[in-house]
């Protein structure tokens, strides 16, 4: 995949002469390029050739046919296409994990009833429950210095997207994947009774903060993303009196 011919054109031209010596492509830049993928959600956003797909010129310089930026459609990301030489580059959000944990999300209930044997029975259970990863903010908490600090509308907007595109992408978080826990538990109820088991599902929460730069400030912001699910079990022998 590569940009369309123009910004090829214009790439060779500014580093074979001195009409513009000191602009440089961006590494986001370089990976869309190479892949035709968004540097943000990974999504193809050029067709081949390196036609627009899901992506807007978001700014330009002087010369009108020479987009500086990219948005990415699916996600909000934004990035530029050029930087000038001696502009360093933003740092990626850093990702720092804390601790875990757990959250009550319901229960599973099954009566296995050998109350009119004498002799025990053997039994095979499969308990299952569907989820999904999700991401939750705390943008309202976020901190600058170790500081909390309010934030505007542009920069909790900015914030949001950054920090969302970066867990969704450690944590492999999707908005339409769902996924099923499912558990297979093998047991025996004596004669003369009822069994009862019961799974707690818990959900597992991943605790951390994002750093994260907006301009010339770097922020933390807190954050919780759902990893997993597990359960507790419980057996509640009734026996015959």
């Amino acid at each position: 995949m590569a940009y369309p011919k123009i910004i090829q054109l214009f790439l060779r031209v500014g580093q074979a002469t001195t009409i513009v010596p000191h602009l440089i492509m961006t590494a986001e830049a370089r990976k869309s390029q190479a892949t035709g993928r968004c540097p943000g959600c990974d999504r193809t956003v050029f067709k081949f050739g390196g036609e627009p797909l899901h992506v807007d010129r978001v700014e330009y310089f002087k010369w009108p046919i020479i987009p500086s930026s990219y948005r990415c459609r699916l996600c909000g990301f934004a990035w530029n296409v050029f930087i000038w030489a001696d502009t360093p580059e933003t740092d990626a959000p850093e990702n720092i994990e804390f601790g875990r944990s757990e959250e009550p999300i319901g229960e599973d209930r099954r009566l296995i009833d050998n109350s009119c044997n004498s002799t025990s029975t053997s039994r095979k259970l499969t308990f299952s429950r569907e989820w999904a990863r999700s991401v939750k903010l705390d943008i309202a908490h976020s901190t600058r210095s170790g500081a909390e600090v309010n934030l505007g509308k542009k920069e909790s907007g900015i914030l949001k997207v950054q920090v969302e595109q970066t867990l969704k992408r450690v944590y492999s978080v999707s908005d339409e994947k769902r996924e099923i826990c499912a558990e297979e538990i093998n047991f025996e109820v004596a004669g003369y009774t009822k069994l009862e088991i019961k799974i707690a599902w818990k959900k597992i929460w991943q605790h951390g903060i994002v750093r994260s730069q907006v301009g010339d400030s770097a922020y933390e912001v807190p954050y919780q993303v759902a990893v997993g699910l597990t359960f507790d079990q419980e057996h509640v022998e009734e026996k015959r009196a």
